[in-house]
């Protein structure tokens, strides 16, 4: 007679497949491993009654505790990061987010920990990547006609407004978007950008 299959071991080696770190693994094997049962040798979500190898579970979790999931990656504030050598823009984006967090992304830029100096490579594919919303744009960006005034070269005041919600709700973030798009907070107009007559 054989023994049962370990769904703690299950449930921990499926949420680190997710890209989920190791307290996010042991949370979701001590707390959700109960929402978890095997037909045959396949481990299903007793909800959904679909394989873990099907997206629906990783979208349940997603949708009922995403706390157990990866960060999604803000691509452009990690290139901001990680891509080149500024080590100001990495200690931002790792008081915003957390050194484990940090260190995971900075892996995925091939390097060895947020600390390395070395400039890290952007990975064709990111993992958990947010996409922004379509329409959705680094309101730092030079964009004529979008996020800029194509004769004052000034920022619009759309942008402005959507940059100061963003330095509302997290200011270490906002300036590591603003980074990104080569501005600073408090820049009236894209960095390189003077006045500009039509």
């Amino acid at each position: 007679m054989s023994l049962p299959p370990d769904t703690r071991a299950a449930v921990h080696a499926y949420f680190k497949s997710l890209g989920s770190t190791d307290a996010q693994a042991v949370d979701a094997e001590t707390l959700h491993t109960g929402k978890f049962d095997w037909v045959g040798d396949v481990l299903i979500l007793k909800e959904t009654q679909k394989p873990v190898t099907d997206p629906s579970v990783r979208e349940w979790f997603e949708t009922k505790a995403p706390h157990l999931l990866p960060t999604a990656i803000v691509v452009d504030e990690a290139d901001a990061a990680f891509t080149g050598k500024n080590l100001t823009a990495r200690m931002a984006y790792t008081k915003a987010h957390g050194m484990d967090e940090a260190d995971r992304v900075a892996r995925l830029y091939g390097l060895h920990a947020v600390s390395d100096t070395r400039a890290g490579v952007r990975p064709a594919e990111m993992p958990g990547e947010k996409k922004p919303a379509k329409g959705d744009t680094n309101p730092w960006s030079d964009i004529p006609g979008v996020t800029t005034d194509p004769k004052t070269g000034k920022y619009l005041p759309a942008a402005l407004n959507k940059q100061f919600g963003l330095a509302r709700a997290n200011v270490t973030a906002a300036a590591s978007i603003a980074a990104a798009a080569g501005a600073k907070l408090g820049d009236i107009r894209p960095p390189g950008r003077s006045r500009r007559v039509a």
